[in-house]
């Protein structure tokens, strides 16, 4: 009977959506180059897809696969360190410069930071929200 039964067809997005939730439970933030890397596993999954392969044995998905776990585990183990790279307003490059520092000295970082540094870089619109992701930083790096 378990013969007869078909294999349930490969689900691209429901893999790529556990992915993303398997890594927001173990508190890796997924930060522009993590997006990059699972949008280039479901690119390159659906061409195999198209083809009519499995994205599971192509060698172009299996690639991706790899260089995001590359990714992941470098994150875990702590050597990836955020940086803030939002150089929009002159009068804070200090204050830019003395966080990117102390952000250097560490050697394991919370999830929140990651989720800090990223926000600040990308999301900040006016100079008093950038303002407040610094304060919001400093804070995280005394409490950590």
């Amino acid at each position: 009977m378990a013969a007869e039964t078909p294999a349930p067809a490969f689900d691209l997005k429901l893999h790529i959506r556990r992915i993303r939730a398997e890594l927001e439970a173990r508190g890796i933030w997924i930060d522009d180059e993590l997006d990059e890397s699972l949008m280039e596993m479901m690119r390159l999954g659906r061409e195999a897809t198209e083809a009519g392969s499995s994205p599971l044995g192509d060698a172009g998905y299996k690639g991706a696969a790899v260089k995001l776990h590359r990714l992941v585990k470098v994150r875990e183990d702590g050597s990836y360190v955020p940086q803030i790279a939002n150089y929009t307003w002159p009068s804070l490059l200090q204050k830019i410069d003395e966080i990117n520092r102390s952000l250097r000295q560490r050697t394991r970082f919370p999830p929140g930071l990651y989720k800090l540094v990223d926000l600040a870089n990308r999301k900040a619109q006016s100079e008093q929200e950038f303002r407040t992701y610094l304060r919001e930083i400093e804070w995280h790096l005394k409490m950590t």
